[in-house]
This record gives structure tokens, sequence and C-alpha cells, in this order.
């Protein structure tokens, strides 16, 4: 059985005001191992956390929807607007927070090397899926569910949050966004030991829970031309680097060059 979610969020920056759809998926899983009893439940757990998301993000398209037509045929009607905007606003944190669970931990670049402590959508779609190969791999530490998210919460309730960790990992992949407006991720419960392939595109990036590494297959289409404005931009430090530096190495040889001129001229005229 395949599970397929879309969910919306609009994100905002200083530069740009992109409409981002986040969309969570759990991939077919495995056939149950004979070994373990247990797998069963990880396998519902996993599916409740992805169903509980879905179910949100329908009511919240409905809410949306009544209070578009409230505007359009009962513009006069405030109170029945603001109640609606209510409704609304609280299935969105609902939403939202569904999306908190797909915990980010990644290096902002700073000195200190302090790590994101927390989930920005903003920083993650911006600074981590749209980066230089040449810098990807330094500027992911970790992904993973969060501890809060109701498949822990689960599992903790049923004291096997341990017994699933000396067995299971769960892989988070990043897929389809390679128009800059969308990011979908893939939930996937696998064997502690095994390894994860997954036939995408050229273009997709993928990150590993297990052993807190990710990678990603090259960049093609609008990506490229970031890479390529990238390569610019720091084709242009340097040169704004290394001319300023030529040119005074230059005028101080300039310098040193008419200074043992002089001199010379001098001995000569005292002789």
């Amino acid at each position: 059985m395949k599970w397929i979610k879309k969910l919306s969020l609009p994100l905002f920056s200083a530069c740009s005001v992109p409409l981002v759809v986040i969309s969570c998926k759990q991939k077919d899983q495995l056939d149950e191992p004979k070994d373990d009893k247990n797998y069963s439940f990880y396998k519902q757990a996993l599916n409740n956390l992805v169903e509980e998301k879905d179910n949100v993000s329908v009511k919240l398209s409905e809410a949306k929807q009544e209070l578009w037509k409230l505007k359009k045929e009962k513009p006069e009607d405030t109170a029945a607007i603001v109640t609606q905007q209510k409704i609304v606003d609280e299935l969105f944190d609902k939403k939202l927070a569904f999306i908190k669970n797909l915990n980010i931990y990644a290096d902002p670049l700073k000195s200190s090397g302090d790590l994101l402590k927390e989930w920005d959508p903003t920083y993650f779609v911006q600074n981590i899926i749209y980066q230089p190969k040449e810098n990807f791999q330094d500027r992911i530490k970790k992904i993973r569910l969060n501890d809060d998210s109701q498949f822990y919460k689960e599992l903790k309730a049923n004291n096997l949050y341990d017994e699933f960790h000396k067995k299971y990992k769960i892989i988070i992949v990043v897929i389809d966004n390679q128009d800059k407006l969308s990011v979908t991720f893939q939930l996937t419960l696998m064997p502690l030991n095994s390894s994860y392939s997954y036939k995408g595109k050229k273009n997709d990036y993928y990150f590993f829970y297990n052993n807190w590494y990710a990678r990603y297959q090259g960049f093609k289409g609008e990506e490229e031309i970031v890479t390529k404005q990238h390569n610019t931009n720091k084709t242009f430090t340097i040169l704004g680097i290394v001319i300023p530096v030529v040119a005074i190495g230059g005028l101080i040889i300039y310098i040193v060059v008419m200074i043992l001129v002089k001199k010379s001229r001098a001995k000569r005229g005292l002789k």
C-alpha cells in the first residue's frame, strides 16, 4: 500500500515569497520479518503518523474553502468570517505541528558551529536543498523524526522505543524539488543494517537517517543555474580580492624601484 499525502505551506523570506508544497508519503514497506512480532506495530504507527497529517490537511482545505465562500457571498457577516478564520488558523497550526515532527538539525555556518535547534522551513528550502554540491554534505548534520512525534510516542507508550532502535531505522527522503516550489518527504521503515536504494530522477536528494549522512545526485535545470550563479559569485569574490592585492603589490614594487633608482642616481651624482 502506498500513502501519498499533500501539504501546502507558504514560506516567507527576505527576498521572496514562494509557495512551498510539502508532501509526505510512505513507501511500500518490506515484507514483514518473520522473526519480529513487533514489526507490524511499527509499520502501523508510521501509517498513523502520516494519516494524522492527512486528516488535518483535508479539514484545513475544506475550512479554507468555506472561509473564501463567506468572504465572497457574505462579506457583511464579520462574526461568521472571524469564527471561520479562527478554525482555519487552528487547523493550520495542527498541520504545522506535524511538519515540526520532521526535525532538521543543520549547521547554519556560524563560527561557533552551533546547530539549528528547531525546524525552520524557510532556512531548509533556501539553504539546505539548493546548495551547490561542494558544500552540501557539510551542511547537513542529521535529519530525523523528532522524539516528540506521534510515532515515537506510540513506541514509548508500548515500551518499544529502545527495541525499535536496535533493529530499525526510519529513512526520510527528500524528492521532487527541482522547481523550487515543492518538497516531498518519503518516510520508509527499514532494517537497521540494510542499504537503501531509490530509483528516482538524477536531481533527487537522499537523506539517510541511520548514519546522519546526506548525498544527492547532480544538478540540472534551474538548480544548475543556481550552481552557476554560486560559482560566478565565488569568481567575483576571488577577483575582488586578487585584483586589489595585485594592484597594491604592483604599487609597492613601483615605489621600491623608484627609490632604488633615485638612490642609484644620487650615488652617481656624488661621484
